[in-house]
């Protein structure tokens, strides 16, 4: 068997040949001979609404799918370009709504209500062509006469574990399956004659099937049964013979570098060049402004970091969320002493300590490292007085913060009420974070600050109404 590399997404066989990601991935499709897909995007639906009937996305993970979905349909078409052979299996096309980035907004103060706009979109938006799928499942499939060579071998292997969640209208692409009664377009191909790269578009192939995987064991493990070993062994072979093909069927003999002289150009193709490099410079441009307001939305979305994030990376979030509400705030560490957060302003100082836990409260030991922290700051020539001690706690991180326990212990509560430790679960800051980014306010973000100071015990901020109702109006 050739070694080819072979790059599955959504597909996972077990196989050392082929290297399986998510489509949440931002892998180039460059560094690979042989690229499967299954466009299934139900991994964003995590806690989405719905609208009219289908699924609705946050704004949060509306930027992501339509992100991850630009992000594809460039790697795809890069790939076909560069001579690779990209195989989509047509998995059920997903509709659902995802939010512009617009909104309007109708009343004044507490009646205020703001509508965000959102617009249809589908799974298949991954795909860098003009696809026209309409929803149609069936199983009775058929070769093409013409140009289906390059999958015959494996429609005689693979046709019964096949079947149809589309037909297709792909301007430009050749038909290469068809329903058996009318003859509608099941199966497709797209060739790069210049490379002989490939895109061709499959029926769903059922790679669960009962018969290739046992039963979950007590632990949860699925294994592959002989039948379903023999499966992925002719599977592998059988996509490798494709990409074969799918080359062989139209060897292009490389440009030599003598032909490729001004003497021997057309002038359309000067003036299709000039073109060409106008636009890719154009997009040079958008690229890099797409990546700022990435880097913009990656700021603002870490936040969400104080709901299920522990260690450093909670820390972080503590720490620019202290900014936000207008505090000078930074981590320190010497020699002797390491600080999570050390945070003032006119008022005073105050030193935090940060903990996450999975599935359980946050313990009265972390009481113990911090109130040594105190300390250890005040022993410091620069410190004239002790810091106040913060415990930043978020307890049950990995449940939704709705259905969480309290995030300290009793005991905990206790003794900071003892000693005059402030409590501040993680999930109470976000709501005021995302209060002050919503609606900037400084004279809500001084009587924040101020709750550290006054506060002992578990934190009391002050409550906030801000009137506004979320509603959601479709748009074309």
């Amino acid at each position: 068997m050739s070694k080819k590399k072979i790059l599955s997404i959504g597909i996972d066989l077990e196989l050392e040949e082929i290297e399986c990601i998510n489509i949440n991935s931002s892998a180039s499709l460059l560094d690979w001979d042989i690229i499967l897909i299954s466009p299934t995007l139900w991994g964003f639906y995590t806690g989405a609404d719905t609208y009219q009937g289908k699924h609705c996305f946050t704004d949060y993970n509306s930027a992501k799918v339509r992100q991850q979905c630009s992000h594809w349909c460039r790697e795809i078409g890069e790939a076909v370009k560069h001579g690779k052979t990209v195989i989509c299996f047509l998995t059920k096309k997903e509709e659902f709504y995802i939010a512009t980035g617009e909104k309007t907004y109708s009343g004044t103060g507490r009646n205020q209500k703001t509508t965000r706009l959102v617009t249809l979109f589908t799974n298949y938006k991954i795909f860098p062509c003009d696809m026209k799928a309409t929803v149609s499942q069936g199983k009775e499939i058929k070769l093409t006469p013409k140009n289906s060579e390059v999958i015959s071998s494996f429609w005689n292997d693979f046709s019964s574990l096949a079947s149809y969640n589309v037909v297709l209208d792909l301007n430009g692409f050749t038909p290469i399956l068809t329903t058996k009664v009318g003859d509608k377009c099941v199966g497709a191909i797209l060739k790069n004659h210049t490379t002989n790269g490939s895109l061709i578009f499959l029926p769903e192939i059922d790679f669960e099937n009962q018969k290739f995987v046992t039963e979950e064991d007590d632990e949860g493990n699925v294994y592959w049964t002989e039948e379903g070993n023999q499966f992925r062994r002719r599977f592998l072979q059988s996509i490798v013979d494709i990409d074969k093909i799918a080359h062989n069927s139209g060897e292009i003999t490389p440009e030599p570098d003598w032909a490729k002289r001004e003497f021997y150009q057309f002038e359309d193709e000067k003036v299709i060049t000039s073109e060409l490099i106008s636009i890719e410079e154009e997009l040079a441009r958008v690229l890099a402004k797409k990546q700022l307001v990435i880097n913009k939305l990656s700021e603002v979305n870490s936040l969400r970091g104080l709901l299920y994030e522990k260690g450093k990376p909670l820390e972080k979030c503590i720490l620019r969320s202290l900014e936000i509400l207008g505090f000078a705030a930074q981590p320190f560490h010497n020699s002797e002493s390491e600080f999570d957060a050390v945070f003032s302003t006119d008022q005073g100082r105050l030193i935090g300590e940060a903990e996450g836990k999975d599935n359980k409260a946050i313990n009265v030991e972390k009481l113990r490292q911090l109130s040594m922290n105190v300390n250890e700051d005040l022993i410091r020539e620069e410190v004239d007085a002790p810091a106040k001690g913060v415990l930043f706690g978020n307890g049950y991180r990995m449940i939704e913060p709705r259905d969480r326990g309290d995030a300290f212990t009793e005991k905990c509560h206790l003794a900071a009420k003892a000693n005059g430790t402030l409590l501040v679960p993680t999930c109470e800051l976000f709501k005021v974070v995302k209060s002050l980014l919503d609606d900037p306010s400084e004279e809500y973000a001084a009587k924040c600050r101020q709750s550290f100071f006054d506060g002992v015990g578990l934190v009391e901020f002050p409550q906030r109404d801000l009137g506004i109702a979320d509603e959601l109006q479709a748009v074309e």
